[in-house]
């Protein structure tokens, strides 16, 4: 059997950004193209269920390993929990000599090494980054961050890849709000319902409907609180055709987090034209780079998110222009044939260097 990449990472048909984008990338043929071998190292369910299906993810990559069958390995990587197992297999690229390169993903990696790692875990971190042939950053922001720990020049950006939808169906909905994501702190899911007052103070008739899974009590009491609770409805876990109608329905999709890298919730809202409304973290500055004045919050500010999304709200010509540019991005630095040639090039480049 001819050599090939191992990727490894969570499993693809699980729930979160990581799934999403490798999702993507196999849909769009890059893992045929390149001979990739997936590897799952992580998976929703029970401690046992996860523990065996590390077990067994490294059991494969030794068995690739030992056959000579890998070139190189692309780790998939966030933060604790995913980033320790990913330091395992890390470590056996290293003693095969195999090439590594190392995605950094987790919206919280510079939280988890600055402030949650101890000492011991901060010099992983940076032998992981310092040692690995590339580290692959979601923006340039987070790259400039990640040069900022491994004090190297072995790190690159490569946006998120989305897929476009092959025809828009969009027929707006005028008071419709949208959230997709784990609902909690991080993401910002409470600010928003504590921007909720003031919003429909402006707009009686307007509804926020949150996708997700998480603090669903909690943030379904807080709307009771505010006595918002009409306006406010949870839909769970969003997939398939009701998330696709979601976005081609929805005025608006909101994102007020804390840490974020660059969210899928947010290209696939511009690929379908939906407009955004997002923090000012992580990649999503360069993500809204065109709309940054409609489209930016700072986290936190319950005040500016509801004067945004009351502005949005009331001027249909400005979302409409705002959808324009958003899917022009997308075409532009987002597709996934796009995003895939990137990571061709990279590993056409690894594949030379002997």
């Amino acid at each position: 059997m001819s050599k090939a990449i191992a990727m490894i990472g969570t499993d693809p048909k699980g729930q979160g950004g990581i799934a999403s984008v490798v999702r993507t990338y196999s849909d769009a043929g890059l893992f045929a193209k390149h001979h990739i071998y997936y590897i799952n190292s992580h998976v929703a369910g029970s401690s046992y269920k996860k523990c065996m299906v590390f077990i067994y993810g490294l059991i494969q990559f030794l068995f690739y390993c030992c056959m000579g069958r890998v070139n190189i390995v692309h780790l998939q990587m966030a933060s604790y929990g995913s980033f320790m197992r990913k330091f395992v297999f890390f470590l056996i690229a290293r003693i095969f000599r195999i090439k590594t390169i190392v995605h950094i993903h987790g919206a919280e990696f510079e939280l988890f090494y600055r402030e949650k790692s101890r000492e011991f875990q901060k010099k992983m971190v940076q032998y992981v980054l310092s040692n690995a042939d590339v580290v692959i950053a979601l923006s340039n922001k987070w790259n400039e961050q990640l040069r900022g720990i491994c004090n190297k020049s072995n790190v690159i950006t490569i946006y998120n890849p989305i897929a476009s939808p092959a025809v828009s169906f969009a027929v707006r909905e005028k008071n419709v709000l949208l959230f997709l994501g784990h609902v909690g702190d991080r993401k910002g899911t409470f600010d928003l319902i504590r921007a909720m007052p003031d919003v429909i103070k402006l707009n009686p008739a307007v509804q926020l409907k949150i996708g997700g899974t998480g603090q669903i009590e909690a943030a379904r009491q807080l709307a009771v609180e505010l006595k918002v609770e009409a306006h406010v409805e949870f839909l769970g876990w969003v997939v398939g055709e009701d998330k696709e109608r979601l976005l081609n329905s929805a005025t608006l999709l909101l994102l007020p987090s804390y840490n974020e890298g660059l969210p899928m919730s947010i290209l696939e809202a511009m690929a379908h034209g939906l407009p955004v409304i997002a923090s000012d973290v992580g990649g999503i500055p360069e993500a809204l780079a065109c709309c940054v004045t409609e489209c930016i919050v700072q986290p936190g500010d319950v005040l500016d998110l509801a004067n945004k999304i009351n502005h949005l709200l009331s001027d249909d010509a400005l979302r409409e222009d705002i959808a324009r540019k958003l899917q022009q991005t997308v075409v532009e630095k987002f597709d996934v044939e796009v995003v895939a040639n990137e990571l061709t090039q990279l590993y056409n480049r690894l594949l030379e260097v002997k």
